[in-house]
Parts: C-alpha cells; structure tokens; sequence
C-alpha cells in the first residue's frame, strides 16, 4: 500500500483521478491544474483561517526619542550654498552629552519626524518620514566643524527667502505606527511583554473610528505615554514595485563558491528601512559567516517585486553580473554637490532562482541532487544593494537564504498602540498568514488534514469553470461549501464538537460595548 502525500502533486493527482480527464500527462494541463490548487489554497485560508496553522509574530515597539536638551535642535546643512532643504544636521556634535542618540543602521528608516516651524505662535508641527539617517564632519550655524547626525527627509523642508537656511528646528523622532507582516489575514491576539521574565500583558482592540474620535493618533504636547493597553488600526501602506526587469551578463571571471554555479534568474524589490534583527531568523551571507549582516535584516517596507530577468548559465570560468537600475539618480538623490547625495533611504533586495546546479570535479554527479538545497521555481532572498549601486557580482561567495523566499507583497496594514509606548516594550501577535503559494509538488500547505477534501473541491470547480461548464463548476462549488461548513463547525473553536454553544443574537445600535474589531477587519462577538 502506498503512502498518499496531499502536497500540490498528489491533490493534483487527486483531481485527475475524479475528474477522469484525459489529458492528464500534459505539461500544460498539470500546470494548470496545480495553479488551480494553489489558488484554492488561498481561498480557503480566506474564508476558514481557522483551518490553518497558527504563526506567532515578534515586533519591537520603542518609545519615542524627544531631545532633553534645549539646544538640541536641527538645522540645515551648510554644505550648500542655498541650503539642501531635503537634509537637516543636528546643531550639537554626536559627542555631545545628553544628546539623542539617531539610529543609523536603517532601523529609523520610514520612521516619523516631528518638525516645529521656528517662531510659530500658535506652534504648528510637520509630520515627515525619515528616508535615512548617517554621521558626516560638517560645520553648523556657530561655524564650529564636528561629527554631526544627518537626516534625509521624505518631503523638503519649508523655507522662506529671508532665511533660506532655518536653525534652531525644534523636533522629535516619533513612532507614528507599526508595521504588521504583508501576509497576515487574521490577528487571533496581540500582548505586550515589558521584559523577557514578565507574563504577556493582552492588549484591548478599539475601533479606528473611536481612536480618532478620542485624537489618539494625534502628534501633541499633551499626547500621554506609558505601558501601552489599546491597540487600533491605522491606514493601509506601500511602496511602489519596479517596472524594469534586471538586466543579466556572464563576464569571464572564476566562479568563487562555496555555492554551486548553474543556470539562474533574479528579481528584485525595493526596501525601505529595516526590523530589529532579532524578530525574525535570517541565514548566513555565506559558509563561513559567523556573524549576522544588517543587509539580511528583513525590512519595514518592501515592494512588489520586478520582471523576472532572462535565464542566465554560469560555468566555473565565469562570473554572473546583475543589473538593476539607480534609484537615487531617479529620485534625483546623486548629485556629489547637495548634501543628499546617494542618501533616498531606498535599498534594493535581489531574490534569485536556481535553475540548475553545477559543482566541482570533487563532487560525484550522482551526489549533485543532495547538495543543492533550492527549491524548484521558488526565488530566495540573495542580497541587498544601496540605490544607488547598479551592479551586483553574484559569484557563488554569498549564499541565499532559504528562509526567505520571495513574498508577493502589495500593501501593509499599520497599528497604533494607546498611550504611546515609555519604553522598548516586545509585541507577540497571534495570527494566521497567507499561505505560501504552492508551487513545487513537494509543497504541501499547512493545514488541516481534512480540509484537503475542501482543497480538491474547489480545485475541480476551477477547472470545470475553465472547460466552461457550468453546471459541474456550480456543483463542486456547492460541495466544497458544504465542505467548509462542516470544518468549521469542528475547527472554529476549541470546545469539543459534541458541547452546546450558545450564540447570541444579533445586536444594532451603539458600538460602546457590543463587539469589538480586529486589525484584520473581522468583527468578532465579544
């Protein structure tokens, strides 16, 4: 007897099987029929998560950094003659004591900054981004030359033509929201952890509509902070994808190694800012890597990704170069002469596919199968390059991460947390994502065993849709709701199948205590 897998194969082999379809060993209608599955898998995460595997998610949340010193101002550079209204510098020099110390590993990238306009009575505040933040040897207003912070800013500075170059800028670097991941479809539960010994504190989820009828999201003097007990949604963010594929050349130079040379395609993303390295688990640049790069750090924001570039083959003379195009000169952002030269915060992430695999003469062709870990048609996170660089050597000394395969992202939902956090506090946030899409016939999805039986359901109703038969398409659809409505009736709760559940019935009028809504949208009875 043989053992049945359900990965993508065998619940394509299934759908052959009931369907009796004869063009079963057609490379076209197995591609097809596999996409079908992977398609109902999504669905189904859709409309039953419960089905699915439940993931937990770390996210760092930090206080906001408000200077406490009255000098510590900004200020525009005075690199330039007219002033780079794109850049400020702080007054004070690093060293100083006492001074906020700016993050300048990526980590405050797409993060908020406060910006008081100098002599405003009432006082009025600009909210930007923060494309990137370094340390230069400049010298400010006084004339004095130190190591100075440098902020590059999403939107120019205001600027009158009495004072093209604005000091004493009073400011703050805020939180103005948090990222969750682009792929999660239900939030199950967020608790706050103040340390690693303390038991998770859950926090309350309000309605967005009541946090801004509360000025919650308001950035103000009177803003309270403290330990954090409400949690509600903000909007909707993205970045937008590139639309030129990378370019692709073989230059005769030895493959270096350790990963094997073969045949390869890449694409790439566009990133903006970075997470803290220790919420997710990023790989080795390389064999003999020993300690973690920030360039695998997995970022705040990512776009969709590029055009797949044209298939490439190196052999063991040879040496791929990829080309990718110069976002700092699109953003006009690299000109040696302003102080914002090559500093748009935009890096970009290379995902590459294998194709084949090659090895040294040591390595026995029978043994090549074992020692290339790559999935087929899968593209994995390679490297990140600043915006500027165009050209990325891929020799075989860095290895992908495997881990990290490339995701389809499109948009991130963001969350505030009510009072602002006092401190670095730990968010663990119980959800289900989106399943990976299946594409090789190994990938199995994760869930349930007995919702395969929904999976091929629907697959079938997808594929006599395709053949334009109505009738059977409307009655496998049928079956597979029937299907979903049985497991949820087991899954969508914890309480034993046979114990009575009592529901309440439907209420309208005030939302002051009759339900609560999650960051994913749903409203669950409360």
């Amino acid at each position: 007897m043989s053992l049945r897998v359900y990965n993508l194969g065998g619940i394509a082999d299934a759908v052959f099987a009931r369907a009796d379809w004869a063009p079963s060993q057609s490379n076209v209608a197995k591609a097809r029929v596999r996409e079908f599955a992977a398609n109902a898998v999504v669905q189904l995460a859709l409309e039953a998560p419960g089905l699915f595997d439940e993931d937990v998610v770390r996210i760092a949340v930090d206080t906001d950094a408000i200077p406490t010193l009255a000098t510590d101002v900004l200020e525009m550079p005075s690199g330039d003659a007219a002033g780079d209204r794109w850049v400020l510098q702080t007054y004070l020099a690093v060293a100083t004591t006492g001074i906020v110390a700016w993050n300048t590993n990526g980590e405050w990238g797409a993060r908020g900054l406060l910006l008081k306009e100098p002599d405003s009575d009432p006082e009025v505040w600009h909210l930007y981004r923060i494309r990137e933040v370094w340390t230069a040897t400049t010298t400010n207003s006084d004339g004095v030359s130190a190591v100075r912070y440098h902020v590059s800013l999403d939107r120019p500075w205001i600027s009158t033509s009495a004072d093209p170059r604005p000091t004493d800028i009073e400011y703050k670097v805020v939180n103005n929201e948090f990222v969750l991941p682009d792929d999660v479809i239900e939030v199950r539960g967020i608790s706050l952890m103040e340390n690693t010994t303390s038991y998770p504190y859950p926090l309350h989820v309000i309605g967005q509509e009541l946090a801004e009828h509360a000025t919650f999201p308001n950035h103000s003097e009177s803003r309270s902070e403290g330990q954090p007990h409400s949690v509600y949604r903000r909007q909707r963010q993205a970045i937008p994808g590139p639309s030129i594929k990378p370019g692709v050349e073989v230059i005769d130079l030895d493959w270096a190694g350790p990963d094997y040379y073969g045949g390869f395609d890449y694409v790439y993303t566009y990133a903006w800012g970075r997470q803290e390295e220790w919420t997710h688990s990023p790989g080795p640049a390389g064999m003999a890597s020993a300690s973690q790069t920030s360039a695998r750090q997995e970022p705040y924001w990512e776009s969709p990704p590029s055009p797949v570039s044209d298939q490439i083959t190196a052999a063991s003379t040879d040496t791929i170069y990829v080309h990718t195009p110069n976002v700092d000169h699109m953003l006009a952002f690299d000109d040696a002469s302003t102080s914002r030269y090559r500093r748009a915060g935009i890096k970009k992430r290379i995902y590459r596919r294998r194709l084949s695999a090659n090895a040294p003469a040591a390595v026995a062709p029978s043994a090549l199968a074992y020692v290339h870990t790559e999935s087929p048609d899968k593209f994995y996170f390679l490297a990140e390059v600043d915006g500027h660089v165009t050209e990325y050597v891929d020799d075989g000394s860095v290895m992908v991460d495997v881990r990290r395969p490339l995701r389809p992202v499109h948009s991130y939902q963001t969350f505030r947390l009510h009072p602002s956090p006092d401190q670095r506090y730990e968010l663990v946030i119980r959800c289900i994502r989106r399943p990976e899409h299946l594409q090789a016939d190994t990938d199995t999805p994760r869930v349930t065993p007995d919702a395969i039986e929904a999976i091929i359901l629907r697959t079938m109703a997808y594929m006599y849709e395709m053949h334009g038969n109505a009738a059977m398409a409307a009655r496998k659809l049928t079956e597979y709701e029937r299907a979903v409505a049985y497991l949820l009736k087991r899954y969508g709760d914890l309480r034993p199948a046979g114990r009575a559940r009592h529901r309440k019935v439907a209420r309208v009028g005030s939302r002051g205590g009759g339900f609560r809504r999650n960051l994913a949208g749903v409203v669950t009875d409360s």
